[in-house]
């Protein structure tokens, strides 16, 4: 079970860290706001079935980003609280392409819990052990 849920915290971590050099790589430094219409053309749920609340992260996934479970244009979303709105406890990452299809992109196992402070999972790895 441990080792699940380091290997699950160390998915995470690849995902976020993959974006993250995309976006210091990305081609296009454009601003985002100005190219927004002012009526949105989709709405979209970032609520995946076991019912995780409240998207705390928000990430674009850059042009030249490699496809996979994720790609360029789509936007990645980390739910921070679970089904029962307890704050901390979310444990997934969905998906939402520009057409405003839903993946779940991370499927974290129940008790993981996706914390806004850094090193919190691994602490809560560790002490389980």
């Amino acid at each position: 079970m441990r080792r699940r849920i380091l290997h699950t915290i160390l998915r995470v971590i690849v995902v976020l860290s993959l974006v993250c050099e995309g976006l210091a790589q990305s081609e296009r430094h454009e601003p985002i706001v100005p190219q927004l219409t002012t009526t949105p053309t989709l709405s979209v749920s970032t609520v995946p079935s076991n019912g995780d609340l409240n998207p705390y992260g928000v990430a674009f996934v850059p042009h030249g980003f490699p496809t996979g479970n994720i790609n360029p244009g789509d936007i990645i979303v980390a739910n921070f609280n679970d089904s029962a709105n307890v704050q901390g406890t979310g444990t997934t990452i969905v998906g939402i392409s520009p057409s405003g299809q839903q993946s779940l992109v991370f499927p974290g196992p129940a008790g993981l819990g996706i914390y806004d402070r850094p090193g919190q999972p691994e602490e809560r790895v560790r002490s389980s052990w």
